[in-house]
């Protein structure tokens, strides 16, 4: 499933999450509420975006009591995804 047709502002938490990631040159991150207040995604829906996007195979997170979770985006099925789109074009 694409990050766009999730529900909500999961596709802007996830276009946060590349940025963040592209940032710090690591797969895994901790997010923080004010990054996402620029855009204007609260604490709240930014843990059903999270739920979304991991139910959609598209990240994993790990919540932790009284901080802010730790997201991993996941390229293994970008990589299939981007061979797909080869083999057709």
């Amino acid at each position: 499933m694409e990050a766009s047709a999730l529900p909500g502002k999961a596709f802007q938490t996830g276009i946060v999450l590349w940025y963040l990631c592209g940032l710090r040159k690591k797969e895994t991150v901790v997010l923080a509420n004010g990054l996402l207040e620029q855009f204007h995604i609260s604490r709240q829906a930014k843990y059903r975006c999270l739920k979304a996007l991991d139910g959609a195979g598209l990240i994993t997170f790990e919540g932790r009591k009284d901080r802010n979770p730790r997201v991993t985006i996941l390229t293994a099925g970008l990589e299939e995804t981007e061979g797909q789109k080869a083999d057709e074009g």
